[in-house]
């Protein structure tokens, strides 16, 4: 698994090992073969063509968010870094506050194009692009089957692509145009 703040995961797994008896060993043996609990959460796959996808379209929060993006700045890329970012669905009324909050973030990363899907990441877009970021480099869509339109005209061949959105931006639609 990748990402950093998988450490606090991994340690809390340990520490359960350790209190029902395990060897270190077998606890090292037996996180080094650990996947997450269900797909497209942290996934990293090659595509054809060259591109790397991390996909963690399963579901997001304003934690989460930026855990990915951290992982996606600190990773060694032969090309560029990519954030497709969907839409966060059930932040009640701070979805306006944490969308504009992410695009700061975001901003701040090391991501070379950030790209926004839904409604709400058009705020996301704006901060983005207030807090630094060229123009050309923060796209938007009103959805992900037109992000996957036109997919194919920014990425190329040593990408890494970051996937990451609320479950009901249906994200992974994108995933064919990628290759």
């Amino acid at each position: 698994m990748v990402g950093a703040h998988q450490v606090g995961n991994a340690l809390t797994a340990a520490a359960v090992g350790r209190a029902v008896g395990m060897t270190t060993p077998a606890i090292a043996a037996a996180l080094g073969t650990a996947t997450a609990a269900s797909r497209w959460r942290m996934e990293v796959t090659e595509l054809a063509g060259g591109i790397t996808l991390i996909n963690d379209a399963y579901n997001a929060n304003p934690h989460s968010m930026k855990a990915a993006l951290e992982t996606v700045r600190d990773m060694s890329v032969p090309g560029r870094r990519l954030a497709i970012l969907g839409d966060m669905r059930e932040l009640g009324n701070t979805a306006e506050k944490y969308h504009r909050e992410l695009g700061e973030f975001a901003a701040g990363c090391n991501i070379d194009t950030i790209v926004c899907v839904g409604p709400m990441s058009e705020l996301t877009a704006t901060a983005a692009r207030a807090a630094g970021m060229a123009r050309a480099k923060v796209l938007h869509f009103k959805s992900a089957a037109e992000c996957a339109e036109q997919a194919k005209n920014w990425v190329r061949a040593g990408d890494l692509v970051l996937l990451k959105g609320s479950r009901g931006m249906k994200l992974e639609t994108v995933i064919p145009a990628l290759s």
